[in-house]
């Protein structure tokens, strides 16, 4: 009974503090717009107010970037689990990847645009190829570490007790490495939106992106904010969904909340 009550208080005094933080934030960003200490910047009452003027509008463009997002994500996370598995599986192919992943691991993606536009234009699939990329190199990257971290112990331990390689791959390496991968996929869907707005700058008539550049051009602080702050909730969102696909699909891994 006390050890619960000490976990509620414990909640609880977290809780607040969250609150304070937040709040402390929002005052401190009205006293900065309010008093001009910063330069262009707007109270947090005008944002909200362009976020309901317009809600179909930014609704209709938060649309078209999740959509997109979602799309390059699923295509990029699909291709870069398959060649995990791969990777988990045979030394062959691990041994094939081990030197691509070395060369893109220092590529900037960002600075790959201009490439994806002279292959794919500046159509709907080269936005969507460009995403999926950047998330195929995140999960190419954590799984080889997840790869690499699989404890050798673990798979002699379950040789010496007769496993055979499948079945050493499903009981030993599988549960080892899939907690990394899907916290890799976490990673990957929030850095996906970023990814999204970066390919949008460049040609796009709906997005988040897109309206941000019209912000811009007609020098509209508070609608820039506003694309700022849609863009945030999105990943908020996304990534407290990606989190619970984490924690069902990693039961028996120890997780704190």
């Amino acid at each position: 009974m006390n050890e619960d009550r000490s976990k509620f208080l414990i909640q609880y005094r977290f809780l607040i503090l969250n609150i304070i933080s937040v709040i402390f934030f929002f005052v401190m960003w009205y006293v900065l717009a309010q008093y001009g200490v910063v330069p262009y910047l707007v109270t947090p009452q005008k944002v909200v107010m362009e976020l309901f003027e317009e809600p179909v509008n930014i609704l209709k463009h938060m649309l078209a970037t999740s959509l997109r997002t979602l799309a390059g994500f699923a295509i990029g996370s699909f291709v870069g689990v398959m060649i995990a598995l791969g990777m988990g599986w045979s030394r062959v192919i691990l041994a094939l990847v081990n030197p691509f992943i070395s060369l893109i691991k220092p590529i900037p993606v960002l600075a790959l645009i201009p490439i994806f536009i002279l292959w794919f234009g500046l159509g709907e699939w080269s936005k969507v190829l460009y995403i999926a990329m950047g998330c195929f190199f995140i999960i190419l990257v954590v799984s080889s570490e997840a790869i690499r971290n699989v404890s050798k112990l673990h798979i002699w331990a379950g040789q010496a007790l007769g496993c055979k390689k499948g079945e050493v791959y499903r009981r030993i390496i599988l549960p080892s490495i899939i907690p990394r991968i899907v916290g890799g996929l976490r990673i990957a869907v929030t850095t996906a939106f970023p990814f999204c707005i970066a390919a949008e700058f460049l040609g796009a008539q709906k997005g988040l992106g897109a309206y941000l550049i019209k912000a811009e051009v007609h020098l509209t602080i508070s609608k820039m904010i506003a694309g700022v702050v849609a863009i945030t909730v999105l990943v908020i969102l996304f990534d407290k969904v990606m989190n619970k696909l984490v924690g069902r699909l990693t039961l028996w891994s120890e997780r704190e909340e």
